[in-house]
Formats: structure tokens, C-alpha cells, sequence
């Protein structure tokens, strides 16, 4: 037991960039290492010939060892340091840290002259400093709150570093390069669609990290960092050995197979933070107000069906729902933008079909096999619609972000990368559940207005009383909700019957 050790045990820790190595790892050491640097990563497996899915959990430990001169050392990534402090502290071990050499960039001053000509919202200052004197980190910031504003406040606070910025969506990539432009003389992008090399601040999509020279670069952020917890990321970080590592993200731990724990390793522990209750009261976004409506039929759509099946039936196609969607995005004026989110294009046609009036808004290859033609024949599209392209995308972004444009139906195109600062009501058709996805999606709603006469945002979200599977799904998104401390306003128990 930890509290019978009666003397505390010197545990020298060496740091060489962003990995740490602890020497004469004992049988005892060597386990209280794997099992506070070890989890379980979900992954969901998907059922076949009409089965349920089902999910797998693999172990995977973030620590390794190694013999050398006939000495054993465990060897992880620095960003577990805190974790291992705490840990190794409980077990009667105080640790000794030395480094072997020093990052890139502890050279480099911040330059707070850079900063004062800007008014700071509530926190941000205190999040420079914490950047300022920090190796690694994770950042916390709500939706909405004034996140894609820290990326050029940090490149402007350190104006001799070279700095690589990655996300992993090419819409908030282009947004991230655009918005460091306005601030920084000369920024680069290397991406599919744009490559601008050779800057001091350069711009990376996640799928072209592998081109930045970690050999050159004092500092990497990574926006959405929550995106990035991939194996193959994971080993892109791992190459910038010696660079300061931060990454932004409105969700923390939040991801559904456990992943964050080796984002954890590689950026460390947050060191700054600003939840939706402390911006709201600070005035950095507006609050949300949840308003839940009950579905409830007579029959269930989506019995005897799984997975997509299931999604089809009791989502997407299902017409009473979608009317009861519809009828609430009736009920405001020509003047107030409504924003409706589904997952699927399929469900986007057949609400276009019962609010004509709205724009459908798609990703250009979100589905090679999208045909307009044959939802026209089924009746759900006008022979009018016009294909998406990606001028078109962008056009209907802009005109939706000043406001020109106020009625739109959209996938998850738009779940990100974007800054609706006058959406005043957000209809959630799309029937997700997730802390992610319930955090990203009425995030778009958090922006104060560009008057500043915007005192809050509506969700409209649905409670699927007609199946147990979609009630569950809708129950977890409420919890999602309050954890956020967002006003619930619970419905009223109206019974919506299958039309004839």
C-alpha cells in the first residue's frame, strides 16, 4: 500500500525534448508505470446481415521499456509529467527531473508590446501567460468564445518563432490561414488546395503535416485538437521532438474511445480553460436556451431495424418527425435565421421537400454517389435545385455569416469552421449522440451578435419517445446539455401521430 512507505524514494526523471526517461525501473515501478500510463481505446464494429454493432476495447499502454548496459528504463512522452508527479507521489516516490537539452524555443522571449494594442476578452491575457511559461498544453475554450483569435495572439506574443499551426478540416484550415493574414505579415499554407511555403507561421492540413520540418519549428498549435487523436497523427506530433506542443479545443477528454489520453502525452495537461458558464458571465458568448420537444407515434419506424437501417426509418425518413422539424421551423419570421442540422444528405431532401423555402447546404464530395436527379424523382427535390459546387459552398457560407441568407438545411458541413455570429435558432434534427457533436453543433449558437443585441440562442431538440434505442440517444444529449449548465426547458407531453 502507498501509505505504508515510510521513507519517500528519489526517482530521477530525465527530459529530452518531449520524451522522459526513468532509469532502474524495479518489477514494482515498472507496474504502477503501466498501469497509471495504459487505457482502453473503443472502437465501435459494425454489424453485419442485419445484426446489432457491437464494441471491441483494445489495451494500449503509452509506455515502453528498454535495457541498456544492463539497466532497465521506462521511456513515455513528457506531457504525462503531472500525471506521473501525482501518481509516482502517492506510491512514496518524489521525482527528480533533469534535462539533457533544452526545446527550440527556450530561447525565445515573449513580446507582450505585440499584444497591448489589442482589447483582450476575459481570459485570454491569463491564457498568453500560461503559454508564455509553459513547454506543452492543452487549452480549453468554449465555442464561440473567441478561440480562433488565441492562435494569432500566440504567433504575435512570440514574433522569432517559427510556428506550425494544423487542424484537421479543410473549411477551419482556410478560416485559421485567412485570420492569421489579418495579423502577420506573411503567413504560409500547404494543404490539397493551396501550398505556400517557406513563412515563419505556416499552415498545415492534418493530412499534410508529414511536409513541416519538425527540425525547424519552435512551436506546433493544433486547433480541434480533439480531431487529431488518431494513430497516424499521434506519430506526426511524435516528430517534433524538441517543439513546444498546444493544442486548442472546445472539447477536453471528451472523445468516445479514450483517445485524449495520449493527446494528453503529447500536449500535456490544460493550463488554460474558460467554460460556458464563466463566458457567458464574463460576456465572451451568449447563453442557450434548449427547448425539447416530444415525439411521440403510434407505431415505432424503426423497429426490426439496426444501425443505418435504423437511422433511416426513425430519422431520416421518418415523416412525422420531420413535420413536427418542420412546423417549428415555421414559426419564425422571414427575419430570424433558422439553422437545421441533419447527418445526411438523404435527410436533408426530405425535410427540402416539406420547407421548400430553405437552402440545402452540402459538402461538394460528401457523396460521390448523390444523384439530384433521383430525389427529383421521388418527388423530394425540384428539378430547379442547383448542384453543389464549391464556389457555391462558399457563397452560401458568406451570405449565412452576414446574414443575407436566413433559412438553411445543413449536414456537418457546417459543424465547424464557421462563425454565424446572427443565428438566432438551431433546430437539431440529426438525432447524434455524442459530447462532442453536442458541444460542436449548438456551439454555432454561443456567438454574441455583430449588434450586440443578441441575449441568447434556441436549440430545438427532440425527444424520440417511440423507440428506446433514439430515447436513449436523445436522454444522453440532455445530460450533455446540463452539464453544460444550459437552460432545459422540458416539453409538453403532446402525442404526434404517423400520418395516413
Amino acid at each position: 500500500m502507498a501509505n505504508e512507505v515510510t521513507a519517500d524514494k528519489v526517482l530521477k526523471v530525465f527530459q529530452d525534448g518531449n520524451l522522459i526517461r526513468i532509469k532502474n525501473v524495479d518489477k514494482r515501478l515498472h507496474d504502477i508505470l503501466f498501469t497509471s500510463l495504459s487505457y482502453y481505446r473503443r472502437s465501435l464494429v459494425r454489424g453485419t446481415n442485419g445484426r446489432h454493432s457491437t464494441i471491441d476495447t483494445q489495451p494500449v499502454s503509452c509506455v515502453c521499456t528498454q535495457e541498456l548496459n544492463g539497466v532497465t528504463q521506462a521511456i513515455t512522452n513528457a506531457g504525462f509529467l503531472p500525471r506521473l508527479a501525482d501518481i509516482l507521489g502517492e506510491h512514496g516516490y518524489q521525482l527528480e527531473l533533469r534535462k539533457l537539452r533544452k526545446l527550440y524555443a527556450e530561447d525565445h522571449e515573449p513580446c507582450w508590446e505585440n499584444i497591448e494594442r489589442f482589447e483582450l476578452r476575459p481570459g485570454q491575457r491569463e491564457m498568453l501567460e500560461s503559454v508564455a511559461t509553459s513547454e506543452r498544453g492543452r487549452i480549453w475554450w468554449p465555442t464561440g468564445g473567441g478561440k480562433s483569435f488565441l492562435v494569432p495572439l500566440i504567433c504575435l506574443l512570440f514574433p522569432k518563432m517559427n510556428i506550425v499551426v494544423t487542424t484537421k478540416h479543410m473549411a477551419p484550415l482556410l478560416d485559421l490561414h485567412d485570420n492569421l493574414s489579418t495579423y502577420l505579415p506573411s503567413v504560409g499554407i500547404y494543404c490539397s488546395q493551396k501550398k505556400k511555403s517557406g513563412r515563419r507561421v505556416m499552415c498545415y492540413s492534418s493530412g499534410c503535416l508529414q511536409y513541416a520540418d519538425p527540425q525547424n519549428t519552435h512551436m506546433v498549435i493544433a486547433d480541434e485538437l480533439h480531431e487529431l487523436a488518431t494513430d497516424a497523427m499521434f506519430e506526426r506530433f511524435a516528430q517534433f521532438r524538441y517543439s513546444k506542443m498546444f493544442g486548442l479545443s472546445a472539447n477536453v477528454d471528451d472523445r468516445w474511445d479514450g483517445a485524449d489520453f495520449e493527446l494528453e502525452g503529447l500536449f500535456g495537461s490544460v493550463i488554460a480553460a474558460l467554460t460556458y458558464e464563466d463566458g457567458v458571465s464574463q460576456g465572451s458568448i451568449v447563453p442557450i436556451r434548449v427547448q425539447l420537444r416530444n415525439v411521440f407515434l403510434d407505431d415505432n419506424p424503426a423497429e426490426g431495424h439496426v444501425d443505418i437501417a435504423q437511422k433511416r426509418h426513425g430519422i431520416w425518413r421518418n415523416e412525422a418527425r420531420n413535420e413536427l422539424i418542420a412546423e417549428d421551423a415555421r414559426a419564425y419570421d422571414d427575419e430570424q435565421q433558422v439553422l437545421i442540422t441533419v447527418s445526411t444528405f438523404d435527410h436533408a431532401c426530405h425535410l427540402k421537400k416539406l420547407l421548400p423555402d430553405f437552402t440545402m447546404v452540402y459538402a461538394p464530395t460528401e457523396d460521390k454517389e448523390i444523384k439530384l436527379d433521383r430525389y427529383v424523382k421521388w418527388g423530394l427535390l425540384s428539378k430547379d435545385e442547383p448542384e453543389m459546387t464549391r464556389h457555391r459552398l462558399d457563397m452560401l457560407k458568406k451570405r449565412f455569416e452576414d446574414g443575407r441568407l436566413k433559412k438553411v438545411i445543413a449536414t456537418t458541413v457546417w459543424n465547424r469552421g464557421v462563425n454565424f455570429r446572427n443565428l438566432q435558432v438551431l433546430i437539431r434534427a440529426d438525432g447524434v449522440a455524442s459530447k462532442i457533436v453536442d458541444t460542436q453543433i449548438p456551439g454555432r449558437l454561443s456567438r454574441t451578435g455583430t449588434e450586440g443585441d443578441k441575449e441568447y440562442g434556441i436549440l430545438i431538440d427532440y425527444l424520440d419517445q417511440f423507440d428506446e434505442r433514439l430515447a436513449r440517444a436523445a436522454k444522453k444529449r440532455v445530460a450533455d446539455y446540463k452539464e453544460k449548465s444550459w437552460e432545459i426547458v422540458m416539453p409538453e407531453k403532446k402525442r404526434i401521430r404517423l400520418a395516413e
